[in-house]
């Protein structure tokens, strides 16, 4: 999800009590736009998979739960960093993606890396024709996990996690409302894909502070979730983003599985992510079938 705007977070700093402080039944302070969307969807998703996990394999607590305050800007866990460096690149990013001109507005902006954004790459006369997106997309998401293995494969697990939540902000992107438009109630088919920074006839467009408030907002807008604005729940999430909660944690069950297996082989790993990202067969999988 695009963010902009430091007055939110300073403002989100200045609200949130010391770590130390929080009670666990509390919701964080969010719009759900700027700052901790990815946070609560990865919150939620990594307790789903965690319960899939341990009900297959009987190995409880396999990713580290995710606070309701937890955020990207202050954060310990590296499924958290990973995800959040994706907007807010650093040096791994960078590095990673033989990125060269290393600001923020590049960053998001250049088109032949909106891909990880899960939006249309494109030039000044083409862009990518949904299908060439959609698997342009699905390969980002591969070529994270396969980063992440080759450092669980040398037991270094929380560098691992760091890709891991590399490669979930990408699915997550797929379901704001900014990036691709999936057809409801499932979500599970994707209508279009978004271009962001330019303009294309009959394809839809990432328009910033419009779609930010808007299509970029994780939580319902209804009197029973903003009664209370500290109420986090599951079920005030938008339904497009309880949708990117499963996807979430199928993605994350998938790669527990390998890991807890010791399947560290580029072609196993790319099986078994073909698997949930295509296929029905593997829990909360199939969002991803181009």
């Amino acid at each position: 999800m695009k963010i902009y705007f430091l007055f939110f977070f300073l403002t989100s700093c200045l609200m949130k009590p010391p770590l130390k402080e929080v009670k666990s039944n509390k919701g964080s302070w969010t719009s759900g736009i700027f700052f901790s969307g990815h946070e609560h969807i990865t919150r939620f998703a990594i307790i789903k998979a965690n319960a899939l996990i341990k009900s297959k394999h009987g190995l409880p607590g396999f990713y580290s739960e995710v606070s309701e305050w937890d955020s990207g800007w202050r954060t310990d866990n590296p499924l958290i960093e990973g995800n959040f460096k994706t907007d807010f690149p650093d040096r791994r990013i960078y590095d990673f993606y033989g990125v060269k001109k290393r600001d923020l507005r590049s960053w998001h902006s250049e088109p032949s890396f909106q891909n990880i954004h899960s939006m249309r790459n494109y030039s000044d006369g083409y862009t990518q024709t949904l299908f060439e997106s959609c698997q342009s997309i699905k390969g980002s998401i591969i070529k994270a996990t396969l980063k992440a293995f080759s450092f669980f494969r040398k037991g270094q697990k929380e560098e691992g996690l760091f890709w891991i939540g590399h490669a979930s902000h990408i699915i997550q992107d797929s379901f704001s409302r900014a990036h691709a438009l999936r057809r409801s109630p499932s979500f599970k088919e994707i209508e279009d894909i978004c271009t962001y920074g330019k303009k294309f006839e009959s394809i839809c467009f990432h328009k910033n502070y419009e779609d930010i408030i808007h299509g970029d907002r994780i939580w319902k807008v209804d009197l029973n979730c903003n009664l209370n604005p500290l109420e986090k729940s599951y079920s005030c999430l938008k339904p497009e983003a309880q949708a990117a909660v499963l996807a979430t944690s199928g993605y994350l069950f998938i790669v527990g599985e390998l890991v807890k297996e010791k399947k560290f082989s580029e072609l196993e790993v790319k099986r078994e992510l073909k698997k949930v990202l295509e296929g029905e067969e593997s829990p909360n999988g199939a969002y991803f079938e181009c």
